[in-house]
């Protein structure tokens, strides 16, 4: 019989401790890998430029918003993910007529950029908005700045807005009332154009 690598005697000898020790190294990281496994298996990723809305599942209230990342979700955790809200900038635009204080209709051009913050939402809101948030922002914002323009344009008569140097004061006053009424909302306005025709 003609002698190969595996069929000679062998004069080496691995000691146990040895083998006890790769057998535990092995066990060891079996260990590991099978924890990874489960933490992957149970960690939500929530994408960049979202916020993930959370809702209690026995109850079915409102838990709380999520950042983006990786976020571990427990086997017997009562939250569950309802829905995403993104966070990227946005643009939004109309024509509203709004009535003058004495009752003359005044059209306005508008064009809002901004981008929506949940977190910045004050805590008593935070349950009621995050719903609205999820079904339909735009609207929203579109809502509330179309409110804004008609309790400030509201305050003056047509004859005041005709006078020259006025419409940059309604302006103002116009943009930082929608930004403060907005921003109530969790909605950061960047920049915002307002022209009375």
């Amino acid at each position: 019989m003609k002698q190969t690598w595996f069929n000679q005697p062998n004069n080496f000898q691995v000691p146990v401790e040895v083998v006890g020790l790769l057998v535990i190294l092995g066990v060891v990281g079996l260990i590991f890998l099978l924890a990874y496994w489960q933490l992957r298996k149970r960690s939500l990723v929530i994408r960049e430029g979202e916020v993930a809305v959370v809702v209690n599942q026995k109850r079915g209230t409102f838990s709380g918003f999520l950042s983006s990342g990786r976020h571990l979700f427990w086997p017997r955790s009562d939250r569950q993910l309802k829905g995403t809200i993104s966070t990227c900038q946005k643009a939004l635009q109309g024509i509203t007529k709004v009535y003058t204080r004495d009752g003359f209709p005044i059209t306005v051009n508008w064009v809002l950029a901004y981008r929506l913050d949940p977190k910045s939402i004050d805590p008593v809101m935070q349950a009621s908005m995050a719903s609205i948030l999820l079904s339909n922002p735009t609207r929203m914002a579109e809502l509330q700045s179309v409110h804004c323009l008609e309790k400030i344009v509201g305050q003056y008569n047509l004859k005041v807005l005709r006078q020259d140097g006025i419409q940059g004061k309604v302006n103002g006053c116009t943009t930082r009332s929608v930004v403060d009424c907005l921003a109530a909302y969790g909605i950061v306005v960047s920049e915002i154009k307002i022209g009375l025709v």
